[in-house]
């Protein structure tokens, strides 16, 4: 016998759960990118062109808050979702929790 749950967290995924035969095993999907305001897209941008440093906190890929402070090198759209690059680190816009300049 074969269950599916579809269960949404509060960082923006789904878990996607099998369960079957006892066995447990958990498929993690990325929600849609959620687009954030334009004026946050315009303070980001204005943040880049000129070259301040900023610290930003934002969820990683393994649900944590993680913080990296330099400057942002780039702002992209890449599969229909925002990004920007800052120390070599790409992140998604819609992953931010704060940014702040230093």
């Amino acid at each position: 016998m074969l269950k599916i749950f579809l269960i949404q967290n509060n960082y923006n995924k789904k878990e996607l759960v099998f369960i079957s035969l006892g066995t447990l095993l958990l498929g993690m999907f990325r929600m849609n990118y959620k687009q954030i305001s334009c004026d946050l897209y315009d303070r980001i941008e204005s943040l880049s062109v000129f070259k301040k440093i900023v610290e930003i906190v934002y969820w990683s890929e393994s649900d944590k808050h993680e913080k990296v402070k330099g400057f942002i090198s780039d702002v992209f759209t890449k599969e229909k979702a925002e990004f920007l690059t800052i120390n070599d680190l790409s992140i998604r816009l819609d992953k931010i929790a704060t940014i702040s300049e230093v």
